[in-house]
């Protein structure tokens, strides 16, 4: 009599990057047969595709928001915040030069979480391997590499760093990054009070971002970089598709662990792209030199002097700040002109509008900039001259506004005094970080309301648009190709795909329901 051995399933983890896929599968198959085929590609149960299905959109957020690929489970936020505080007090060692070992670093953790109330946990060798992977972090004898680099290519920026860097790199190849302070819901008529104020120790913090411009030499700008006070602003919730790159942080400011993240995926794109670069960057503590860059070289500015060596710093953010305050002096004169209140602009409007304004600088300004950086094949100073005057602009919207509402755009408030009204905010740290520094951005509090009339109550979150209303905004933008007096073969273009996405989109979502309901049928 033979026995029957009862085969047993060899249960195996996935990854973020595998969950990630196969949610993708699903999507993009037909939805009967996708659950069954995406089950036996990535050998998993139907009920554990089930749970992913479930947890599609935090599984969806965390790869997308640049959560390592090869994560095996989503920890919980006290964990989280944990991971963060310790890899925020690793980089503020690294910059003093400080040797940090992995006894240090877990007694550290042990601190940490007991000041961040996080129980039962350990810190464990496994704990401290599993965290030196999450973060990409590696041991290594602390020489004087950041310092001797930094003082080395400062010590004759003119002379000798920057023809260097000219006859080392293509044009295309140079870039430039810089971050900017922005009052996102100012009224031209409150900007002479802000301007008048001096933004220290993350005052304003909830009504104003951090943004970061960056662009190579010939023009072209990488995505926008937007830094807010909140980790889940409430106009978030629903939406999939960020108009641009969006980080919390307590001061709304850039520090040590966002730029290095940043950085560190600069550094993946250009080598997908086969690219070696130098990113010229201004020398602080929120900029640490990154250790293992294939494709990215850093170039820290000489200290006090990046107002007249850095190339965004020469008119790039003051045209980007100008199509900004463009776009919302038109928002408010449509408000004015329809009888309603004055919009209340959300970090998610906010975002979408710094996006269009930076996809507005054009390449000329940008190039001009690097050129008065002396940063071209003639290396010589050239004024601004772009056809597309975002000043001249901002003017006359301005005016257009003193028209209907002179309340809200007095007399002396001028073109200058709206660009220049957030100048003066500090946007990353001046100095290291304290331990008390690192535990209260992590802390676990309640978000006590600004003691400021002058802060907005946020919008609502969008809401998806109806096939109806999808439908009426293709309409019309059928019924203005007609009237199109320039570019109209491309515009036409244009409307057929955005057609053929939406149509797309409306199957994805159907297939995606089905999918739900098959789920909660066989459970």
């Amino acid at each position: 009599m033979s026995e029957k051995k009862s085969l047993k399933r060899k249960i195996t983890t996935k990854s973020l990057e595998e969950k990630y896929k196969a949610l993708n599968d699903i999507e993009n198959g037909v939805a009967k047969k996708a659950e069954k085929e995406v089950a036996t590609k990535y050998s998993i149960p139907l009920n554990t595709l089930s749970t992913w299905v479930k947890d599609n959109e935090k599984i969806s957020s965390a790869f997308e928001n640049g959560k390592s690929p090869k994560t095996m489970k989503l920890k919980g936020a006290g964990f989280d915040s944990l991971d963060k505080a310790i890899y925020k007090w690793f980089m503020n060692a690294r910059e003093r030069n400080v040797p940090v070992s992995g006894t240090l670093l877990k007694e550290k953790a042990v601190f940490f979480s007991k000041e961040l109330q996080i129980e039962n946990f350990k810190g464990s060798d496994g704990w401290l391997d599993r965290w030196k992977t999450r973060q990409s972090v590696t041991f290594k004898t602390v020489a004087g590499e950041a310092k001797s680099c930094t003082s080395e290519m400062t010590a004759s920026w003119d002379e000798t760093t920057l023809p260097t860097i000219i006859s080392n790199y293509k044009l295309e190849d140079i870039f430039n990054a810089d971050e900017f302070g922005l009052f996102y819901q100012a009224l031209p008529n409150k900007t002479l009070h802000l301007k008048s104020e001096k933004c220290v120790d993350g005052k304003h913090s909830k009504t104003r971002l951090t943004g970061m411009a960056a662009a190579n030499a010939v023009g072209e700008k990488l995505p926008m970089f937007v830094i807010g006070k909140s980790a889940r602003p409430r106009c978030f919730a629903g939406v999939r598709n960020l108009p641009c790159r969006y980080r919390s942080q307590k001061k709304s400011w850039m520090d040590s662990a966002l730029f290095e993240e940043w950085v560190t995926e600069l550094d993946r794109k250009f080598v997908r792209e086969g690219r070696k670069i130098a990113l010229i960057v201004n020398n602080c503590p929120a900029h640490p030199h990154i250790e293992g860059l294939d494709t990215n070289q850093l170039v820290f500015l000489p200290p006090n002097m990046t107002s007249k060596t850095q190339p965004m710093d020469q008119g790039v953010i003051r045209s980007l700040k100008a199509h900004y305050r463009t776009l919302t002096v038109q928002l408010f004169i449509r408000a004015v002109d329809n009888g309603q209140p004055l919009p209340k602009i959300s970090i998610l409007s906010a975002m979408n509008m710094l996006t269009a304004a930076w996809d507005k600088v054009s390449e000329i300004t940008v190039q001009n900039c690097f050129k008065r950086a002396g940063i071209s094949k003639e290396s010589q100073e050239c004024a601004m001259n772009d056809s597309d005057d975002p000043f001249k602009e901002l003017d006359e919207e301005l005016d257009n506004l003193r028209e209907r509402a002179q309340d809200h755009a007095p007399p002396e408030v001028t073109t200058e005094t709206v660009i220049e009204c957030d100048d003066e905010l500090l946007t990353a740290d001046t100095e290291l970080t304290s331990d008390s520094d690192i535990l209260a951005e992590f802390r676990p509090s309640d978000d006590e309301l600004e003691e400021d009339d002058e802060v907005f109550i946020e919008e609502p979150p969008p809401k998806r648009p109806s096939k109806q209303d999808l439908c009426h905004a293709i309409d019309v933008l059928q019924t203005f190709s007609l009237f199109v007096r320039v570019d109209h073969d491309s515009f036409k273009t244009n409307i057929k795909n955005i057609s053929r996405i939406v149509d797309r989109d409306r199957l994805v979502e159907k297939r995606q329901g089905l999918l739900t309901d098959y789920f909660s049928k066989t459970e």
